[in-house]
Order: C-alpha cells, then structure tokens, then sequence
C-alpha cells in the first residue's frame, strides 16, 4: 500500500495514510489542546520525568552526543541563530545561572581550579603580564579597583560592588583630607590591614600624599597629628 501523504509505500498496511502521516496530521489539526496536555503533564510529573530523563540519557549517551554533533554540523548557521535568539531574550537568566554554577564549581573544586590556575599562568606568564600591563594602562580606575579587591581578598575583607564615580561625585572630586582635587585615588577610611571591608561605606576620595600618610593608621589618632584639614573643617 502506498501513503497517499509521503508517497513510501508501506508494507503490511491497507490504510490510505502511513501511521507516521497520521500521526503528524493529527498533532497539526490539535497542536493547542495537545501542548496544553503536555505542559500540565509536566507540571504535575516533574520530578519522574527528570528521572527518566537522566535515566535515558545514561543508556544511550553515545549515541545521543554523536546525534547531536551530527544534526549540529549539518544545521550549524541554524543552530547558531537560535542560540543567539535564545540567549538575548534569557540573558540575565543565563548570566546568574551561569555564576551560580561557576562560584559552585570552584568552591566543590577549589584544589582542581587553584592547580589549573596556576598551571595556566606559569606556561603563559608572560602573555599574562603583557595583557594585565595593556590592560591596566587602557583602563587605570579599573585596575586600582581590582588591586584593591585583590588586597581584601587576601585580607578575608567584606568585598561589595563599588561604583567608584559616584563616590568621586559625592566628595566633590577633592581629597576629603586636604581638599586637592589632584593625584585623587579611592581610601579606605578602615583600612584592609586594620580590618576594614572594601564596601562603598568605608571609602573616601583621597590624594595620594594624604592616602600613603594615613597607611592603616585609624583615622582619627592620624587626623589629630596633622594641622586643620578639609575633613575636621
């Protein structure tokens, strides 16, 4: 019997259409009413569908990535293109997922990623000091602001996202010491060395001579040995 849809003939059949055609023909003329039962299926069933999901995908692993590699080579620009439309509509899902799963890997696996690391650099460290260099002189503000972070961190210090412009804004882009508005960096009011968090309340804009004066010294004891300053007017 030949399929009067696909034109394959079928053995064993008398029907007019091949069940694979039926079957196709079918979810088309019920497409709405059909997912509508799946997706309420998979609602109330999530859990022993992931089982048999895993479970399934155990037994035939092999053959799945090679599939998968093979209808990928075949489809790539298609398969690419959907890979972009899916990620601009989830990338915040993606991204946090994506952090999630990276902090989790390298806290379950600190000893493996600390090796790898330190693998990586001794074979590049020179590339690796190259791009930093590149790096840091392209983007200065950057770069103080990861050394900080890298000081805190060894220090065990509380480290927060800092928005270093507005604090620039808040003290008027002035030292909070002595008022210059030249050699200006970010200053730990508690300093790193003295226990300090590295978080937008424990920062002030200082000039350099003032910064390296005050080091980890509190800031009062350090205030009562200099002359009248900006921060005491």
């Amino acid at each position: 019997m030949v399929c009067t849809l696909c034109g394959e003939e079928k053995k064993g059949t008398y029907a007019l259409v091949c069940r694979k055609c039926y079957l196709a023909e079918y979810y088309r003329k019920n497409k709405d009413r059909l997912q509508a039962i799946h997706k309420e299926y998979g609602k109330t069933h999530r859990e022993e569908i992931s089982i048999q999901k895993a479970g399934a995908y155990r037994a035939n692993r092999k053959k799945i990535i090679a599939r998968t590699a093979k209808y990928y080579a075949d489809n790539k620009s298609a398969c690419l293109e959907r890979m972009s439309e899916y990620y601009i509509k989830n990338k915040k899902r993606i991204n946090d997922r994506n952090r999630w799963y990276s902090r989790w890997y390298r806290i379950a696996n600190h000893g493996k990623v600390l090796d790898k690391n330190r693998r990586y650099y001794a074979e590049n460290s020179e590339r690796i000091t190259a791009a930093a260099r590149i790096r840091a002189k392209a983007n200065p503000e950057k770069g103080r602001e990861n050394r900080r972070k890298y000081r805190a961190r060894k220090r065990n210090a509380t480290i927060e996202m800092v928005d270093e412009k507005k604090i620039y804004k808040l003290c008027g882009n002035r030292c909070s010491y002595c008022g210059s508005n030249k050699n200006l960096e970010i200053d730990h009011v508690v300093a790193l060395a003295a226990g300090g968090s590295h978080c937008e309340s424990n920062l002030l804009v200082a000039c350099k001579k003032c910064n390296a004066s005050k080091g980890k010294r509190p800031l009062a004891k350090w205030l009562a040995t200099r002359p009248m300053t900006r921060a005491s007017a």
